[in-house]
C-alpha cells in the first residue's frame, strides 16, 4: 500500500451522509476507502509494515482534513466551532495511541479499524450534519469571498 492518498476519490459509502460540500464529501470518502484498504491488509504477508504505512498514511490524511473542516466552521461562523475542534483533537489522539500500540507489536488491527470506522462513521452522520444545517449559499465553495 502505498502512503500516497492521491487518486480518483471514491463515492461515499451508504451508510455516511454527505453534508453536501464537495470537497468535505470527497474527503470523507476517501478517508472510508483507506480505511477498506487498511481491512484487506489484514492476514497478508506484509500487514505489519503495511498497516504501519497505511494507518499513518491515514493519520496525515485526517489531520489535513480536519483542518480544513475546522477551517471552513471558522469561515462560516458556526456557533459549535470549538466542540467539533475538541472532538477531532480526541480523534487525533486515539490514533496516536493506537500507532503506538502497533508499532510496539500489539495485535490491535481488528481493533483498530473497528475504532476508526466507528468514530469516522459516527462523527459524520451526526456531528458533522450539525455544521451542514448552518451553511449558506456560497459556504460550500472555498473560493467563494
Amino acid at each position: 500500500m502505498s502512503g500516497s492518498l492521491e487518486g480518483v476519490t471514491p463515492a461515499l459509502p451508504l451508510s455516511v451522509k454527505p453534508v453536501g460540500i464537495v470537497f468535505i464529501d470527497a474527503q470523507h470518502a476517501q478517508l472510508l476507502a483507506v480505511l477498506e484498504r487498511l481491512e484487506s491488509l489484514a492476514g497478508t504477508r506484509n500487514e505489519f509494515a503495511a498497516m504501519v504505512e497505511g494507518v499513518d498514511a491515514l493519520f496525515n490524511y485526517a489531520q489535513t482534513h480536519l483542518a480544513d473542516e475546522e477551517h471552513l466552521l471558522r469561515e462560516i461562523g458556526y456557533p459549535g466551532l470549538e466542540q467539533h475542534a475538541a472532538q477531532h483533537r480526541w480523534f487525533v489522539q486515539m490514533i496516536m495511541q493506537l500507532m503506538t500500540r502497533l508499532e510496539a507489536g500489539d495485535d490491535i488491527l481488528g481493533d483498530l479499524i473497528s475504532a476508526l470506522r466507528s468514530w469516522f462513521v459516527e462523527h459524520i452522520n451526526a456531528d458533522d450534519m450539525d455544521y451542514a444545517q448552518h451553511l449558506r449559499p456560497g459556504d460550500a465553495d472555498p473560493d467563494a469571498q
